[in-house]
């Protein structure tokens, strides 16, 4: 097949994680002999200079295409964002198309991306389109307002529509009345293929968190937990970045843990798994998730984790890969972590890998992805 993936963005050196897990998905799909395209619209406010138009790429077999005007809120509301979108993926997907030719399916992973396929989908009403829903904001708004019309508008794109947990399918059909699939989220090869630590790390027990530094991510609740855990030699270290970086920093010191909190920043994947053989066990307390790549990405590297019920993690969980506490509960997360620690020879890491591959691996998900693309090309031409 000819694919065309619709992502939110493309990773590079300045943003290693923008887009990184449709790119996972284009490079799983690669593998079983797809001719795969990646494409994104940059409308992003940042910091560092872009080149304006059309960039072309290759990463490795993968034809990488990125569309940077410029930062598009600047033009307020939603709605003109949201055609001239339309008009930019218009330009995009003709010039791919002159490239790579027609694809016989296009997927668009987020709401917004569905959403910039309307004046594709008018002209080349052949070609199937299978939407992806990972976006935590459809869940914010409830079944009113500005988002209850994006949705509504964006998933009317889409042939097939796909959601990465059983609660965000359950969203979308409260929010926005709409049926989906579930298929979740894939893990890169990458951190099934560093090798296991079978002893445990030497020095003091090491706690890791990666996420952006925001209020959905509960890091003020990880930091007053760990705080209060019984281990006072105990690390925790914290991949990632993000706007409250500095209100964090300054808790730690409110808490006396600062001497005892690594701060990584943002880091590329490889950077990630170096990090993760050298951790005992994975903590987030996440407010809301709608699946919660990075729980499956560390226990991918046998590591035990904590997570919280907050909408994606409980589809993936359970006993022998770690424990689950409450959103917002700093007690029960503080014992969770005491627990973790003394509990911690009861975890196998082999058996957390060979899990998590079983059901989240490149192989696993691009199959299935196969199946949906065929089975919305034959409705199509029927």
């Amino acid at each position: 097949m000819n694919i065309l993936i619709i992502s939110h963005g493309i990773p590079s050196c300045e943003d290693p994680q923008w887009g990184c897990f449709e790119l996972d998905q284009a490079r799983a799909l690669s593998r079983r002999d797809h001719r795969v395209t990646v494409a994104a619209l940059d409308g992003r406010f940042r910091h560092y200079r872009r080149k304006r138009g059309i960039t072309h790429e290759a990463a490795g077999p993968i034809q990488t295409y990125l569309f940077y005007l410029f930062p598009l809120k600047l033009l307020g509301t939603w709605r003109l964002i949201s055609a001239v979108r339309a008009r930019m993926m218009e330009k995009l997907f003709h010039r791919i198309v002159s490239e790579q030719g027609l694809p016989d399916i296009i997927v668009a992973h987020y709401l917004f991306s569905m959403d910039s396929l309307r004046r594709i989908r008018k002209k080349h009403p052949g070609i199937p389109v299978v939407g992806i829903e990972h976006w935590s904001r459809v869940s914010e708004s409830g079944s009113a307002g500005e988002m209850r019309q994006r949705g509504l508008r964006a998933y009317g794109q889409v042939d097939v529509l796909l959601s990465v947990s059983a609660s965000l399918q359950a969203l979308i059909r409260q929010n926005f009345g709409m049926n989906s699939q579930v298929l979740h989220d894939m893990v890169d090869e990458v951190f099934f293929q560093a090798p296991l630590k079978k002893e445990k790390p030497v020095g003091p027990f090491r706690f890791l968190a990666v996420g952006s530094l925001l209020e959905v991510k509960g890091f003020d609740v990880l930091l007053k937990a760990f705080a209060r855990t019984a281990d006072p030699e105990a690390e925790l270290v914290i991949v990632g970045a993000g706007p409250l970086r500095e209100q964090l920093e300054m808790l730690c010191g409110e808490l006396g843990i600062r001497h005892r909190v690594e701060w990584k920043g943002l880091l590329s994947r490889p950077e990630i798994v170096e990090i993760m053989v050298w951790a005992n066990a994975y903590v987030l307390p996440s407010r809301s998730e709608t699946f919660g790549v990075s729980y499956v990405e560390a226990m991918a590297m046998g590591l035990p984790v904590i997570a919280t019920r907050c909408g994606g993690p409980e589809s993936f969980m359970n006993e022998k890969c770690g424990l689950m506490v409450d959103v917002d509960d700093v007690d029960g997360l503080t014992a969770a972590m005491n627990r973790m620690e003394q509990g911690i020879l009861a975890f196998n890491p082999e058996e957390i890998r060979d899990y998590i591959y079983s059901r989240f691996s490149g192989e696993v998900i691009a199959k299935q992805l196969e199946k949906v693309f065929e089975e919305a090309i034959k409705a199509k031409k029927r």
